[in-house]
């Protein structure tokens, strides 16, 4: 089964940016025994002034659509809660992308 998830990463490479900071996330198919770059998706971030405004979140998330899981370096409470709302697993996973997704196939995390 191919899984989509959404990548909050400004290189491509690394896994450390804030949600709420992320203005492109790398969309990502990821199946039980590798994982392939689809593309990038910009985004207006949803975090400004310290805050998330629900219809920044809810423009993050129609970007976001298709995806079924969500990583980034840190995410707050509240955008946990509103992606997780909205049918996505959230994953604070900081750390080089390929790394974390050899894990999450590893860990079988998406299943």
């Amino acid at each position: 089964m191919k899984h989509i998830v959404a990548i909050a990463t400004v290189d491509g490479k690394t896994i450390y940016q804030h949600f709420g900071h992320a203005e492109v996330f790398q969309i990502v198919s990821v199946s039980d025994k590798d994982y392939t770059y689809i593309e990038s998706r910009k985004v207006p971030p949803s975090c400004q002034d310290f805050q998330h405004s629900q219809g920044a979140l809810e423009q993050v998330t129609s970007v976001l659509y298709d995806c079924e899981a969500v990583f980034a370096g840190k995410i707050g409470p509240g955008a946990a809660a509103w992606l997780s709302s909205k049918g996505k697993r959230v994953f604070e996973t900081p750390g080089l992308v390929d790394e974390v997704l050899k894990q999450v196939i590893e860990r079988r995390l998406l299943d």
